[in-house]
């Protein structure tokens, strides 16, 4: 787990932790990345105070590292045979989330992680929704195989839904990337082999004003999805099914970018076309987005 300034929500998420019913023992390591706020005390009072709250391993970092070195820290202290994840503001609603998960990956030997459905609390509604941005597979029955092609048809599998093979990624892994998000480790995940998409609703993914991603304006999001994507394929160049999904985003990321700058927007439709398309498909974008932003 890494935290930082999640006050609000870190009692919940350690309980919903801790209160998971298991044959095996496990702990919970806690990366806390400088927080200024109570989260390192409330994380203490948890330990002390809950029955099993010894299971808790507290790592506070002395300044402030950033998502990507404080995630790779955590990791580096993971010295069990599967790890799993979940963010200061994320909880678990199933107690038997991680006996599932432990049992599939037992039982199937060649799979290198395992995720399940989550739902979506929206904080500035105080209830969960349904988010038809993120994509789920359907009419799966026990559960189906996570590859690259779902990889690329968007199938959300966020931290708090992923348990993987601690054998198969290390802390350093990621240096090679420039931006960091949880996609990078999906990505690398699949790179060793499928995972697999288990039919149960295990966690509830917080989606808040100050989150990493969760909240970003059209724009913003659309921006970080670009440099993600973009970051990925820089180092992995050969990989068709991601370029793909790289060229999706880059679409995406120039319409919001005509929207707020038509001028800026109109050179990185011209740029688009060089690195991705045709000369003549780029003018047949131009048009599309003028007659649009006539028609309204």
């Amino acid at each position: 787990m890494i935290t930082y300034n999640q006050e609000i929500y870190i009692r919940e998420a350690l309980e919903s932790i801790l209160n998971q019913i298991t044959s095996f023992d496990f702990e919970i390591i806690i990366a806390d990345d400088h927080s200024t706020d109570q989260t390192v005390g409330i994380i203490k009072e948890v330990i002390g105070n809950h029955q099993h709250g010894a299971r808790i391993k507290l790592k506070e970092n002395q300044s402030n590292l950033g998502f990507k070195e404080n995630f790779k820290y955590a990791l580096s202290l993971c010295k069990s045979k599967y790890i799993a994840f979940c963010e200061g503001d994320d909880f678990w609603i199933d107690n038997m989330k991680l006996q599932r998960q432990f049992d599939f990956l037992e039982e199937n030997e060649f799979y290198s992680f395992c995720t399940h459905h989550c739902n979506f609390f929206w904080e500035s509604l105080n209830r969960i929704i349904l988010n038809s941005n993120y994509q789920f597979p359907e009419n799966i029955g026990f559960g189906t195989d996570y590859d690259m092609s779902s990889f690329n048809k968007g199938w959300h599998a966020g931290l708090q839904t992923l348990m993987f093979r601690s054998d198969i990624i290390k802390h350093n892994t990621f240096n090679k990337y420039k931006f960091f998000r949880d996609t990078h480790l999906l990505f690398e995940l699949l790179l060793f082999g499928k995972g697999f998409f288990l039919n149960f609703v295990g966690s509830v993914y917080r989606i808040q004003e100050n989150g990493v991603s969760s909240k970003e304006k059209p724009f913003e999001r659309a921006k970080t999805n670009y440099v993600v994507y973009k970051d990925l394929v820089n180092h992995n160049p050969h990989n068709k099914l991601l370029f793909e999904r790289f060229k999706f985003f880059y679409g995406v990321y120039i319409d919001q970018l005509f929207i707020k700058n038509k001028l800026l927007g109109g050179y990185y439709k011209i740029k688009y076309a060089i690195e991705i398309k045709s000369i003549s498909e780029v003018f047949g974008l131009v048009l599309k987005s003028l007659k649009t932003k006539i028609n309204r």
